[in-house]
């Protein structure tokens, strides 16, 4: 068990007497979610198996069993800035958890990743998962990047809704924005729950007046997540960028994936 305080992003957290301290609130960690965390924070940036955690917590098998889930759901609200965007406790699809330590959270991806092998392509939903709001999905013509954005469609969350627009024949940030708006304003506006993603697809033009327009979406809508799909990465250095080289070519998906939502053009 660490003796000195865990420095968060929002609060510093006790680690022997499980103490929350913030700028306008306290919080206490019950004894099972201090257990918890102090697995977590024993081991930063690895990912432990739900297994693992429920036989280091609990002492057994979880099996079935949502404690684990629900506990982190408690602590993740005294914790996180935005508990359904968490920072430092990471959802490790398809095997537990991970600890993410105020360092590696601050990372961000600053040059273009290149992709050659599907597989990778985890990272970029886990980029949607732990935070970061826009990805620009780039490369040349023939290089998957279609397929590509319907997998990252469905790695965005199965409980998101999303919605594929596409931008070809737009060139100026004016018809983009109208473009956007036809479709995205009845959409948010009715009130759909949780994270929404955009995929602006075929992409011909990647300026600053088509940031702008996006994060005038983004800031009225902070649900709002976007991904941008052609030729170029967006100018921006808050949005991750994935260049895929040419022959990238993505293995077939086991389960076809069918938008919530379709624009026409």
């Amino acid at each position: 068990m660490h003796s000195k305080p865990l420095l968060l992003r929002t609060c510093s957290v006790d680690l022997i007497t499980g103490l929350v301290n913030a700028d306008t609130r306290t919080d206490q960690l019950h004894e099972t979610e201090l257990r918890l965390l102090n697995t977590l924070v024993a081991q930063p940036n690895v990912a432990i198996s739900r297994a693992d955690l429920y036989l280091a917590v609990w002492g057994r098998s979880g099996g079935k069993s949502r404690v684990l889930d629900v506990t982190i759901a408690r602590i993740r609200r005294k914790l996180e800035a935005l508990p359904d965007r968490p920072e430092h406790l990471i959802t490790e699809f398809g095997v537990g958890y991970r600890f993410r330590t105020l360092q590696s959270a601050n990372e961000r991806p600053t040059e273009p990743v290149r992709f050659d092998r599907f597989d990778e392509l985890s990272l970029i939903g886990s980029w949607f998962s732990e935070g970061q709001r826009m990805v620009s999905l780039s490369g040349p013509p023939h290089s998957g990047k279609t397929t590509l954005a319907n997998m990252v469609m469905a790695l965005h969350g199965d409980r998101r809704s999303r919605v594929k627009v596409s931008m070809e024949g737009v060139h100026s940030a004016v018809a983009a924005e109208s473009r956007m708006a036809t479709t995205l304003r009845p959409i948010l506006e009715a009130g759909f729950g949780g994270r929404f993603l955009l995929v602006l697809d075929d992409v011909e033009f990647a300026t600053d007046a088509l940031v702008g327009v996006i994060h005038r979406w983004m800031s009225r809508f902070p649900t709002l997540d976007v991904l941008t799909v052609g030729r170029c990465p967006l100018p921006d250095p808050r949005a991750a960028s994935v260049a895929l080289s040419r022959h990238a070519r993505p293995r077939r998906q086991e389960r076809p994936f069918t938008d919530h939502f379709s624009a026409a053009s």
